[in-house]
């Protein structure tokens, strides 16, 4: 949601965001009105406006004060922000309101909200699973203990066959130890000596049922002993925590999705402060030039100047592109996947490059026929557009690039890209896919995405990237797709 009386700022910001949905109020009251209908997920709030009418208009709205706002302010000097700090703001962009800098905040936002829903979907699933063991038993036992220390079953619930399908006489005839898991009796047998000590017991541990599927058990032990200290009866209550795992597991890979995608954020962020400064730079640098001594230049150097800003703008263009394909390839649903003609798909990528080919003398050589594997065109051709300016920028001179793809292997066809550059060390060839690394090869131009687009993309194909490389003998990428069934 955005309060703001600047026409077409919504607009504005769409067409930048299409992964977003923007509504636009020009009064406070109106968006508190709305706001009783659908909370925003976050709100924009010009600072033009009357914020403590804001504040108190969203007190009469069910979780008002959860919404997060962002103030978008005519300056950031000390005396604007104390004032809205005074009113209960807290975030604040600048005007003019840009798509860049409003997309990656309403990112970082939407990120903060999802690990504070996970905490408390966390913390809510430990309070329940907590009352759940304090309170109730899924299956409860009683074994006799023989002179010898061996146990006897003298009763169990039903309950004990509907989790593990085995009867009692079954498991007590000599086959508690196909019950517990291999990797849990060492576990087990702790819990035994312990119980045998007339040490009360709390033990997690696994079984495998009789139908070779592996739960979760929360067993409580209870020994009872006689006059003399001995062990004689071992009452016990056991809860089913299979899913109780399955969801602390999920929440654990869900923590540490959110924890990666936190770590990009913050690489993003920094892409987008280094990336974005030098065309920036450059073209506030020429334009300043332009304007203090226009009077005094030839047109020779005012086309100059005018050439290198619109270099830079197009830098710019092309960072902005990369940024917004990563963020789409993550977002967008499984695109159609068919049989690819790889053939046509390299001498798409190839004359995207042409200049970059003519102008680095590049030899490139490829067959006439590949084998066919399935994908998503567009995709697939950002693929080989990523490798193939790769090894033009970091090949040797001339480019020798040579393009080819292995026999099917257990379902996946490998496609790779050779070149004739350095190469790369090991520890290079390491970080040469995570999200945002330029490796400092030579003073090439570049921001640093494209690798991270291409393991992006095969990741969401199926498909695995790899590098291999040998110093002084140059570098070879590639990719792994699906090999087409014959099916379409």
């Amino acid at each position: 949601m955005v309060i703001s009386t600047t026409s077409n700022l919504v607009a504005d910001l769409q067409a930048e965001l299409t992964e977003y949905d923007f509504i636009q109020y020009q009064t406070v009251s109106s968006a508190i009105e709305a706001c009783h209908k659908k909370l925003p997920d976050i709100l924009f709030f010009d600072d033009q406006l009357n914020g403590d009418s804001l504040l108190s208009g969203l007190k009469t709205v069910y979780q008002g004060d959860k919404i997060p706002i962002v103030v978008v302010l005519d300056d950031d000097s000390d005396e604007s922000i104390a004032r809205i700090t005074a009113t209960g703001f807290f975030d604040y962009l600048l005007k003019p309101l840009r798509p860049a800098l409003a997309g990656y905040r309403i990112r970082h936002i939407l990120v903060l909200s999802q690990i504070y829903q996970m905490q408390q979907a966390l913390r809510q699933s430990e309070e329940r699973h907590r009352m759940i063991s304090n309170t109730i038993s899924d299956y409860a036992y009683s074994y006799v203990v023989n002179e010898d220390g061996s146990l006897k079953k003298e009763w169990s619930t039903q309950a004990f066959h509907d989790i593990t399908e085995y009867t009692f006489q079954e498991v007590d005839n000599g086959g508690w130890e196909r019950l517990i898991h291999p990797d849990d009796i060492p576990a087990a047998m702790k819990r035994y000596e312990r119980l045998m000590q007339g040490e009360r017991d709390v033990t997690e541990f696994r079984i495998i049922t009789k139908s070779g599927k592996i739960r979760w058990l929360l067993d409580h032990g209870y020994p009872v002993t006689n006059e003399q200290g001995r062990v004689t009866h071992i009452y016990g209550a056991a809860q089913d925590i299979t899913q109780r795992k399955q969801d602390e597991e999920m929440l654990r890979q869900q923590a540490e999705e959110l924890r990666a995608r936190n770590e990009e954020l913050d690489a993003f962020a920094y892409t987008v402060a280094h990336d974005l400064k030098n065309p920036i730079a450059s073209m506030m640098g020429f334009a300043s030039l332009m304007q203090n001594y226009y009077h005094k230049m030839d047109e020779e150097k005012i086309l100059e100047y005018l050439g290198l800003i619109t270099e830079s703008g197009y830098k710019l263009k092309d960072i902005i592109n990369a940024l917004l394909l990563l963020a789409g390839v993550s977002k967008e649903k499984q695109p159609d996947i068919i049989p690819l003609d790889m053939k046509i798909i390299v001498d798409d990528s190839k004359r995207r490059l042409a200049q970059l080919i003519d102008e680095t003398q590049a030899e490139m050589s490829y067959p006439d026929d590949f084998p066919i594997a399935v994908g998503y065109a567009p995709w697939v051709e950002e693929i080989w557009a990523n490798y193939i300016s790769n090894a033009l920028k970091y090949g040797g001179r001339p480019a020798k690039i040579t393009i080819g793809a292995d026999e099917p292997k257990d379902g996946m066809i490998r496609f790779w890209v050779r070149d004739n550059g350095r190469g790369l060390n090991s520890e290079e060839q390491s970080r040469v896919f995570t999200p945002f690394t330029r490796l400092n090869q030579v003073k090439i131009e570049g921001h640093g995405l494209g690798l991270s687009i291409v393991q992006r993309i095969v990741n969401r194909l199926g498909g695995d990237v790899g590098v291999k490389s040998v110093l002084g003998e140059g570098s070879e990428f590639s990719f792994t797709l699906p090999e087409w069934d014959g099916t379409i």
